[in-house]
């Protein structure tokens, strides 16, 4: 089982305590999947922290010199993509390129950076150094729907790779991870490169982001490989299935569907959840 372990940072947000008693509030959508509270909190159950505790711990656990694996795992609006970016900050200094694939909305993206159709164009025009000598190094892919173009997974995870293997660290990211995979399962690749990101790369200084509103939408191997995944609201049965497939504590269960947007818990591999939530 996991939990979060403190850390130093400047503060982007806040982390409160859980009581171990049932949580207040009105209910976060249909009974059958975001049930309501009943008990009030205990007086100064919440205590403001520097809201990069929980950064800090996801870009420090790798060894000096190796990468790292996250995933988010929240509904839509939960705020998944808001601690993505964050994250992508933070690895700014350590990453030559962060390669984000993000072609859900045909009208903007969420990512600060470059915008390429697809690799092809990137290669072929790469960004050019501005009057200083610097290079744009944050690259959003995001196809074209209006000119039915896609920019398919496997080629982001490749290009990736050809860098990594190459000695430049990478941060490759998914704003959803189910482009890489089997739309209607979840049970297997079809961007085969992933996989070979997730458990080589790191050694070589490939850093992995991937964010899904499902923890079903995806290989079960990918939670497996993660140091640490943050897990915002989920739905009743989805919060089950993340509980069982980390061997989790119950209690997590019936705390994931009441967490409020910006409310996640970090988990990280091999260690115990102490009870906190973070804020964003």
């Amino acid at each position: 089982m996991r939990r979060p372990v403190r850390a130093a940072g400047k503060p982007v947000g806040q982390v409160r305590e859980v009581p171990r008693e049932p949580r207040a509030g009105g209910a976060r959508g249909p009974a059958e999947d975001f049930p309501p509270a009943t008990t009030a909190r205990a007086p100064n159950a919440h205590r403001t922290h520097p809201g990069s505790i929980a950064l800090a711990r996801i870009v420090s656990l790798p060894r000096r010199r190796d990468g790292g694996r996250h995933i988010n795992i929240g509904c839509s609006g939960s705020g998944k993509s808001y601690l993505a970016r964050h994250l992508l900050d933070e690895l700014g200094p350590r990453c030559k390129w962060i390669f984000t694939l993000d072609d859900k909305d045909a009208r903007e993206t969420k990512y600060a950076g470059a915008q390429y159709a697809t690799v092809a164009d990137f290669e072929a025009h790469p960004p050019a150094k501005d009057e200083r000598g610097r290079r744009e190094r944050r690259i959003v892919f995001r196809g074209d729907k209006y000119a039915g173009v896609e920019c398919p997974a496997e080629d982001v995870a490749q290009l990736a790779r050809k860098f990594v293997q190459a000695g430049v660290p990478v941060c490759l990211h998914y704003d959803e991870l189910k482009r890489a995979a089997d739309g209607k399962s979840g049970m297997h690749w079809t961007a085969p490169t992933v996989k070979w990101y997730l458990t080589e790369a790191r050694s070589l200084g490939g850093w992995f982001i991937g964010s899904s509103q499902s923890g079903k939408m995806f290989p079960e191997e990918a939670l497996n490989e993660a140091g640490t995944t943050s897990v915002f609201r989920q739905k009743r049965k989805a919060a089950r299935y993340l509980v069982d497939v980390l061997d989790l504590d119950d209690e997590l269960a019936t705390l994931i569907p009441t967490l409020s947007e910006g409310e996640f818990v970090l988990l990280v591999d091999e260690e115990d959840w102490d009870g906190r939530i973070y804020k964003l």
